[in-house]
């Protein structure tokens, strides 16, 4: 079982989880999810429907003020998949619960290098380069799965009487900026893209065309006039 079974790492501010996960996919709805108590329903149905791994790290996070602390709950998610040949491997991700919306933490490129040089090792007849297709097939299932589930279960699990939904989803990283695009224009292949990319830019704004096909924008001033969020909040 190739799945890592040791025990996660427990992170105490965003941006030690920053370091192991270099872009956060923000789900926000319309309306701020009040209650926290909601949360668990939404977080059982993706452990569920996934078969995945959930584990709930903290319930706090310090922002980068570093004098502000976030009252979101961490949770660990490690959802299994197979490769080709039958052997099942873990895809990881970081969760965090925000009343402005859910947050997903995903990693980049070089931890599934190393993870792909990982099988080879330990698989002699498989190599490196087909691991690494194993893998991003892998994610894509895995993440796929997981905003399918978050989208067709968010109203039902977060606020079954007012049907508030996602309407947008912001693409957040420590030094590469944060932008939004609508949820309805959101696709896997646009982040399968801005990791191919990833060690090529500077900023995600030079792959809006490429990978996002224009839809994303900056952050807007935070008024209930205007979506968006300030680059400040944007770190929250």
């Amino acid at each position: 079982m190739v799945t890592d079974q040791t025990e996660p790492k427990i992170y105490s501010s965003k941006r030690e989880i920053y370091k192991d996960y270099k872009i956060a996919i923000k789900f926000i709805p319309d309306f701020d999810v009040v209650e926290k108590s909601n949360y668990p329903k939404l977080l059982a149905e993706i452990d569920q429907e996934l078969g995945a791994k959930m584990r709930k790290l903290s319930q706090k996070i310090t922002l980068w003020d570093e004098h502000r602390t976030l009252p979101s709950w961490s949770y660990f998610l490690q959802v299994p998949c197979l490769d080709d040949a039958g052997k099942e491997i873990g895809l990881k991700f970081v969760l965090l619960t925000h009343e402005t919306g859910l947050e997903v933490f995903i990693a980049d490129l070089h931890y599934y290098a190393d993870f792909a040089r990982h099988l080879a090792q330990n698989h002699p007849v498989v190599t490196t380069a087909l691991s690494s297709w194993a893998l991003k097939k892998g994610f894509d299932a895995a993440f796929s799965g997981l905003v399918s589930v978050i989208s067709k279960r968010w109203t039902e699990c977060i606020d079954p009487e007012g049907g508030w939904k996602i309407v947008r989803v912001a693409i957040r990283t420590e030094e590469k900026g944060v932008m939004e695009m609508p949820f309805s224009k959101f696709e896997i292949s646009q982040i399968d893209c801005l990791l191919q990319r990833w060690e090529l830019i500077k900023h995600l704004s030079e792959v809006n065309q490429s990978c996002f096909g224009g839809e994303l924008c900056e952050p807007k001033l935070h008024d209930p006039k205007d979506w968006g969020e300030t680059e400040p909040m944007a770190r929250d």
